[in-house]
This record gives C-alpha cells, structure tokens and sequence, in this order.
C-alpha cells in the first residue's frame, strides 16, 4: 500500500481520525482545548504521525514552511497536508485536524514552502503530555514506583507501614506528587 492509496480527502479523513483515535489514548492530544505551542506542537503531530503513518505501509513526507517568527510544519501526502495543529491559526478550539493544499497557507503568512522526507533534528519537538493513569516512571536507579492508582488507594488518615506513613507525610508538607 502507498501513499496514493490515500489520495481521496475522506480517505484522509479517516487517517487522520484513526491516528487521533489510537494516539488519544496514550497522550493527551488537547483535544476540544485551545492550542498550546509547549504542548504537542506542529512538530511533534508531524513527526509522530508520519512514523505512525510509516508503520501501516505509507509514505507521508513532511511539508515545511519557513517563517522569519516562526515556521511551521505538517505531514504531506499525495499533494494534500494533513495539519494537526491548524487550530493554532483558526483560533478555534474544536477544530481537530484540516486537509488542505501548501498554497492555503498564504492565508497564514506562509508563502514558501518545502517538501521533506523526513523530519528534521533540528524541529524543535514538544511533546504531548502523556496519559500517566496508573504508572510512574522510575526514578534513575530504581526499579519500580507506585503507581498513580496506589497512591490515590492510600488512606493518609491510616496509612499501613513505613513507606506509606513516611508518603503522608511528605504529602502534607507540600511535596510534588502524581495523584
């Protein structure tokens, strides 16, 4: 299967709504919330969906508009881009996704553009934040931590042990945990 495969705009459409439907549940894509650049920018949804989009057998390239303030990008397939953050330009919290043409971007401010393989190292990436419902990452030099679950189980008016008590009270004093 190619790319030219998904030519069709309601082929796209069903792309893109099946990479948000399997990216939804691991990250949390800001979906219905306004657009947040430290969060799940341009070049995070390009880069993460073109290796999605490379793991079902397609070829997506990515398109890239340079800018003197700020440059954006999104992933290219057979003449169409596939933007995950056009809300950044509709200011429109509810738009999710847009499939449009590089030469729609004049709109935006964007008169030049390129056509990539890859996405480069030199994007800046901010990544979505990851939905962490249940797990913890270790520390460096650990093996495991509580999960997010056990820690809300955790009766703080009775804890159980020492490890639990001494959680209490670092939890009143104010401490940073996930809760």
């Amino acid at each position: 299967m190619t790319y030219e495969n998904y030519a069709s705009e309601s082929k796209l459409d069903s792309l893109a709504n099946s990479f948000l439907d399997e990216m939804s549940s691991k990250y949390d894509l800001r979906l219905g919330k306004e657009f947040d650049k430290e969060k799940a920018n341009c070049s995070w949804f390009t880069n993460e969906f073109n290796d999605w989009a490379k793991s079902k057998g397609l070829e997506p390239k990515v398109v890239y508009f340079p800018a003197n303030e700020e440059s954006h990008t999104a992933s290219y397939l057979d003449g169409q881009i596939l933007d995950f953050t056009i809300k950044q330009f509709t200011k429109n919290s509810e738009d999710i996704f847009d499939i449009t043409t590089p030469e729609d971007y004049e709109q935006y401010g964007y008169n030049t553009f390129e056509i990539l393989d890859e996405v480069p190292d030199w994007f800046t990436i901010r990544k979505a934040d990851m939905i962490m419902e249940g797990y913890n990452k270790p520390r460096k030099g650990m093996k495991s931590r509580w999960s997010v679950k056990y820690k809300k189980k955790i009766n703080c008016s009775n804890p159980k042990g020492f490890s639990q008590i001494n959680y209490c009270k670092r939890k009143r004093r104010g401490g940073k945990y996930k809760s």
